[in-house]
């Protein structure tokens, strides 16, 4: 009889500490959720004017592979290059000036910095 009891406390404590982790989980859970909320966004918005570059910077990268198929060891490169190295990365970081300046004082471009 004792050890029928022994194995039932096992189960008990083993469906216990389950339990207990599945609430742990569900805390850590929510609590990220919250701090997401009151964080600021960090993600890159692509705008019209980026899928436009992506799109040219594509167009480049394909016409490279078209001259490398048909022969071409000089202008192929330099295309590949000029797509992946140069437009892609500008596609990626590329800020229109009217969301530059709607960014305010700390965007850098305020009406101080220009030249007239």
């Amino acid at each position: 009889m004792a050890d029928s009891d022994r194995g039932g406390r096992r189960s008990r404590d083993r469906a216990e500490s389950r339990a207990e982790m599945r609430a742990e989980r569900k805390r850590a859970q929510s609590g990220t959720r919250r701090k997401r909320e009151g964080k600021t966004q960090d993600h890159l918005p692509l705008e019209r004017a980026n899928l436009i570059l992506f799109a040219i910077a594509l167009g480049v990268i394909v016409a490279g592979y078209l001259t490398l198929a048909a022969g071409s060891i000089t202008l192929a490169p330099i295309l590949l290059v000029l797509g992946y190295c140069v437009l892609v990365p500008v596609a990626i970081v590329y800020r229109s000036r009217r969301r530059v300046l709607d960014a305010g004082p700390g965007g850098g471009a305020g009406p101080e910095s220009r030249s007239e």
